[in-house]
């Protein structure tokens, strides 16, 4: 019996150590997009894709992103693997299905993880007990690099975990982004 193995010289979750050389190998893989049978090989593959959205700050995306097309090699993950993956990153607490347009949302960290910094920003920059408007914590906290400006969306969500926790008000609803505040306790 014949089986498909992903390199075993590539780590899955440390995205870190991918380089531009390293991704064009894992990218040109043909297995890559194709749904493993196995459960081993399909949970390192799906470990494969996590990674590869993270490398390519990738938050929101559809089944049928341009990020899973490979023209090069003629390959496509076909929308059915995009779900599996999308399931696999909810069961990691990475993500949920938004109600507009059926897209994704990748958190890529879990919300615990993302209302700690949150919170730890908004107390060092001497913004508790005001009320800060999501696009304004969208553009202006930056949690892992100042490039990356995280998407409105995940902002709301990690806002509305910490609302369950009563660390923040949030104002406002998700059918009107821009006009969302979040009131932020001490």
């Amino acid at each position: 019996m014949n089986r498909l193995f992903f390199p075993s010289s590539v780590p899955s979750q440390n995205w870190m150590s991918f380089d531009k050389e390293l991704l064009e190998k894992i990218l040109n893989f043909p297995p890559l997009y194709t749904l493993q049978p196995n459960q081993t090989s399909r949970r390192k593959q799906l470990g494969f894709w996590r990674d590869i959205l993270i490398y390519r700050n990738v938050f929101i995306f559809s089944v049928h992103a341009e990020i899973f097309k490979n023209p090069a090699i003629s390959r496509t993950l076909d929308p059915k693997a995009v779900c599996e993956l999308c399931n696999f990153l909810i069961s990691e607490n990475l993500g949920e299905w938004t109600t507009i347009n059926e897209k994704f949302l990748f958190y890529r960290s879990p919300l615990v993880v993302w209302g700690e910094k949150l919170v730890y920003w908004i107390n060092e920059s001497g913004r508790a007990n005001t009320v800060e408007t999501l696009y304004s914590l969208g553009h202006e906290w930056h949690p892992q690099d100042d490039s990356i400006t995280l998407p409105i969306e995940l902002v709301y969500r990690i806002c509305k975990h910490l609302e369950k926790q009563n660390k923040c008000e949030v104002l406002g609803t998700e059918t009107a982004f821009e006009l969302v505040g979040v009131k932020f306790f001490q």
